[in-house]
Parts: C-alpha cells; sequence; structure tokens
C-alpha cells in the first residue's frame, strides 16, 4: 500500500501524499498503519525542520474506505485490535495516525483541497496548521454512517470550536465551505495556493533556529493541553457499540441505497463502560 502514501524528506522538509485519487484519496487500514509508521519515523529525524501533509490532484481526503466497515462489522477480534489501546499509549491503533502528528517536535502543515471529510478531517486537525483552497470542503461525516468520529476528535476539535458549533457540524454531517471553517477555527488560512503557501512557511521555518521552534511547539502544546486522556477510550469504546449495530448497518445501507433509513430503537449505552 506504500503507493497510496508517498513519502519524502528533502531539504529537511518532509512530505506526506495521499495517492489514491480514483477513490477520492479514501483511507484504508492499511494506509492508516502506513501514516502511522511515517509518524513514527520522524520522530527520530533529528534535523527535521517541518512536515507537510497533502492530498494528490487537489484531493486532501474523502474519509474512511466504506468498504472497512463490513470488514470490522464481521470480525470483532479485528475491531477489538484497532479499538484496544497500544502498549503504554493512551490511544488506539485507528487514531494514532492522527494523533502522532502533535507528538512530533516539529510544524506540522495540512494542505487542503477538495473533500476533507471524516477521517480526512480528523488527519487535518492532526497538524498544527491548516491551509485550505477556498474551494475545499469539509465535514465531520460519521454520524452519516451511523458511527461517531473517533479518531482522536476529543484531542484536536475542543481546541478549535465551541461545543455548539462542533455538535451542530458532528449531527448534521453538515457540508462547510472553506470561508466557513476558517471562521470556524477549522482552518488556518485561506488561500488560492495552499501548496505554495505551505513551502513557503516551510522554508521560513528554515530561517527559524530550530531549536526555538522545537520549544515553542512544546510549549503550546502543553499550555493548550485541555483534552484529557480518557476520552480517547471513550470514542474507542463507544464506536465499538456503534459498529456492526442494527442502526450502523442500516446507516450504510440506506447511503448506499440513496433512500431513507429506517432505524430501530435507541440500543446503545450513552456513557463510559
Amino acid at each position: 500500500m506504500s503507493e497510496f502514501i508517498k513519502f519524502k524528506i528533502k531539504n529537511n522538509i518532509a512530505t506526506i501524499k495521499i495517492n489514491r485519487t480514483k477513490k477520492k484519496n479514501a483511507l484504508t487500514l492499511e494506509m492508516l498503519e502506513r501514516l502511522s509508521d511515517i509518524g513514527e519515523s520522524l520522530k527520530s529525524e533529528k534535523n527535521l525542520l517541518c512536515v507537510l501533509i497533502m492530498g494528490n490532484d487537489g484531493i486532501f481526503c474523502s474519509g474512511i474506505d466504506v468498504t472497512n466497515f463490513a470488514s470490522l462489522a464481521n470480525n470483532k477480534t479485528l475491531l477489538n485490535s484497532l479499538m484496544d489501546p497500544l502498549e503504554e499509549l493512551p490511544y488506539n491503533k485507528m487514531q494514532k495516525p492522527c494523533i502522532v502528528w502533535q507528538e512530533l517536535a516539529v510544524p506540522v502543515i495540512a494542505i487542503l483541497e477538495g473533500p476533507v471529510f471524516g477521517a480526512g478531517l480528523q488527519l487535518a486537525l492532526g497538524a498544527d496548521i491548516r491551509i485550505s483552497a477556498p474551494t475545499a470542503k469539509f465535514s465531520i461525516m460519521e454520524t452519516k454512517w451511523g458511527l461517531i468520529p473517533d479518531m482522536g476528535i476529543t484531542q484536536t476539535l475542543p481546541k478549535l470550536m465551541n461545543y455548539d458549533q462542533a455538535l451542530l457540524a458532528t449531527l448534521t454531517s453538515t457540508l462547510i465551505t472553506a470561508k466557513k471553517a476558517y471562521e470556524l477555527g477549522l482552518i488556518t488560512i485561506c488561500t488560492e495556493n495552499p501548496y505554495q503557501k505551505g513551502t513557503e512557511l516551510a522554508e521560513k521555518f528554515g530561517s527559524k533556529s530550530p531549536d526555538a521552534l522545537r520549544a515553542a511547539k512544546t510549549l503550546y502544546r502543553e499550555a493548550w493541553k485541555e483534552a484529557n486522556a480518557d476520552n480517547l477510550q471513550l470514542e474507542a469504546s463507544l464506536q465499538t457499540q456503534l459498529i456492526g449495530s442494527s442502526n450502523q448497518m442500516e446507516a450504510v445501507f440506506a447511503n448506499m441505497e440513496k433512500r431513507r433509513p429506517n432505524f430501530s430503537k435507541h440500543s446503545i449505552s450513552d456513557t463510559k463502560s
């Protein structure tokens, strides 16, 4: 799956490009694992100045590949292996691809074009800076599929959006324009050429003391740290109940068949397990 995630380091700037444009850069489980591995490997790059994450052909990421739903619904062993926290870490395998960028010592910039949906948005939220094209569209889309956002969003979104706006966007799965996303705080910069702006920023970072860059990110990361790591386990607990449930599968089939869903009575727990 390495052809779907392109990775290089040049002039101490790492570039990660999602390259599955025929599927609008939808993420498979293998692609998520590849992103995690790249993020982990960058922790040991002592001369690294900046990381750029982007999609190919003007498409950032349309979310999780929906074919993963069937695999997870039918294989509880696989589901539990993805949802259980990694050894001695607060997050699981589904959360790491979005959280790992916050653990890097250097700034991480997401270059956003086209759809930035679901898992794609949660990946972008894991970056320190988000630069968007005016034509990009955003959505916390998981409830459309009978799910919740569970890839570390509790650690990222509360720093950027008010509770009511975040909840409304999640409950409605509404499409958000780049202009509105900027107003809500989801993106940092909106510009006609986000890649050019991203590379300009990366070059500007290169003119700064690498010690100061790393110290500044550490300082701000700690100062803004309000999110409780227990919330990562809550994401996983609630999502595990949802995946493969009758209402979640009805949401998937209704979307695919382009019909109104016929949901049964609410049946999952509302509290921490």
